[in-house]
């Protein structure tokens, strides 16, 4: 169906995944994968050239996240269309996801048909959500709970690369930053979930990095 036919850009690390998404779509004969790239620096210099109608993100990347190359790609065109795919089921993810301009988000622990069936909704309506992940509007987001829905958009990604087992230095190499800003940030980020010390983030961060499924504020101290 011609109304269904677009050009579509992989971003994930795992060449195997990647091959695994490109036959699903292919198979749908509605889908070309113009792109697949491996980081989230690669799909920002590749997004201009290749101009896909839709992307779908991993959210965990080596060096800049899904989230933070979202919000890259967005910058560049507001009118991008982009899917993130994530291991986690939580409602701050979500949120964080739609923070940065995706339109929309889907778990891996979804079937086959769950993938076109975004990428269908995403090219007809310009959206998708994830059922089983709680709807986060503004409104929700903010009666969220949980001290990690205190930080800003760069503090979450530090979190996030924290999580990921990255020391302050390759944080501050995947994310373009000085040392120093690094380390301001972290003094915020501490004072922000009331933890005295970053060994402590470290572990809460990888805590939460862990338990996809689980609650937020179930691994928090």
């Amino acid at each position: 169906m011609a109304d269904r036919k677009g050009k579509v850009m992989l971003v994930d690390d795992h060449a195997v995944v990647r091959a695994g998404y490109r036959m699903l779509l292919e198979m749908q004969e509605s889908y070309s994968v113009v792109s697949e790239v491996e980081t989230g620096e690669a799909a920002i210099a590749a997004y201009p050239n290749t101009q896909p109608q839709v992307v779908i993100m991993d959210i965990n990347l080596p060096g800049c996240s899904g989230i933070e190359a979202t919000r890259k790609i967005m910058a560049l065109d507001p009118k991008a269309k982009i899917l993130i795919f994530s291991i986690h089921a939580e409602a701050i993810y979500l949120a964080r996801a739609f923070e940065a301009g995706a339109s929309g988000y889907l778990c891996k622990s979804s079937s086959p048909g769950q993938m076109i069936e975004a990428v269908d909704a995403i090219m007809r309506h310009g959206h998708y959500r994830d059922p089983n992940v709680p709807q986060v509007g503004a409104k929700n987001f903010e009666s969220i709970q949980d001290p990690v829905r205190l930080l800003s958009a760069r503090e979450f990604e530090i979190f996030q690369l924290l999580g990921r087992g990255l020391a302050s230095r390759e944080i501050s190499e995947a994310l373009a930053v000085s040392p120093k800003t690094i380390s301001n940030s972290l003094v915020i980020i501490k004072e922000k979930m009331a933890v005295g010390s970053t060994a402590e983030l470290v572990k809460i961060a990888s805590r939460l990095a862990e338990e996809p499924l689980g609650q937020v504020s179930g691994i928090l101290p």
